[in-house]
């Protein structure tokens, strides 16, 4: 309706003489325009949607929400334990350079080294994105049948136990 009125009032401007009917065009879509895109007042919508939105989307979902916590924390247990009984496996369920630099923390006795300020900021960043990319794999891969899903939670699930069974196993 608002795009229909401001075309009647572009063509009420340019064939039409009275100024009586472009200014109640004008009033109509000023009314119009506030109230397509400007947001109310009232505050942000964030505080709703954290206190009932969201818990009822929640136990509207559950069991998907269940089933992706066991996709990700018994493939987690599994490799923690796992790991444990055999410390050489955990190399098979994370990259080889994560498992280098566990490794070297765990020889060096040291769970994470002393950094900077500008260090730790770079860190973050990147653990930041890391996060951020792995949450978009997981959101995107439902159009893909879940494939891509499946496999974040499952890897990242093993990588994570086998991280901490390692050192777990070396008393840290």
């Amino acid at each position: 309706l608002y795009r229909r009125l401001t075309a009647d009032l572009a063509y009420s401007r340019q064939r039409f003489a009275d100024p009586a009917l472009n200014e109640y065009l004008n009033r109509l879509a000023q009314r119009g325009y506030s109230r397509v895109y400007v947001t109310r007042k009232g505050g942000s919508k964030t505080v709703p949607f954290l206190t009932r939105g969201f818990p009822l989307m929640l136990r509207k979902n559950v069991k998907i929400f269940l089933l992706a916590l066991a996709l990700f924390y018994a493939p987690s247990i599994f490799a923690f334990f796992h790991v444990i009984e055999n410390p050489d496996a955990a190399e098979v369920f994370m990259d080889r350079e994560f498992f280098e630099m566990a490794r070297g923390r765990i020889e060096s006795g040291v769970a994470a080294d002393v950094v900077s300020g500008d260090e730790t900021a770079i860190v973050s960043a990147a653990v930041m994105t890391n996060n951020i990319q792995v949450s978009m794999i997981c959101f995107a891969g439902g159009a893909l049948i879940g494939l891509p899903t499946l496999y974040a939670l499952l890897a990242n699930g093993l990588m994570l136990g086998s991280f901490a069974g390692m050192f777990h196993s070396a008393g840290m």
